[in-house]
């Protein structure tokens, strides 16, 4: 991923995107006049990832405490809920 420094009447701010989302974060805050302000920003490419791959995630975690689990979620064409084998 690569990213651009922004400057704006507000700020510093570092610029991001790929496939998956889009962000913009504020680096410094400062007051430099004759420019416009910008805003923070994060977008996900496919929207806000499902809920249920939350709960699933929660489920299988609180089934086994005993242990460490790994589960992704993956963004390709969409969302989607992946555990290792």
């Amino acid at each position: 991923m690569y990213y651009d420094y922004v400057v704006a009447s507000n700020g510093l701010f570092l610029e991001a995107e790929n496939k998956l989302l889009e962000v913009r974060i504020p680096v410094a805050y400062c007051d430099i006049r004759g420019l416009a302000p910008l805003k923070k920003k994060f977008n996900l490419t496919y929207g806000s990832i499902p809920q249920r791959f939350f709960d699933l995630s929660l489920d299988m975690f609180l089934a086994d405490t005993s242990q460490e689990h790994y589960v992704a979620i993956i963004g390709d064409a969409g969302y989607h809920f992946h555990v290792p084998i």
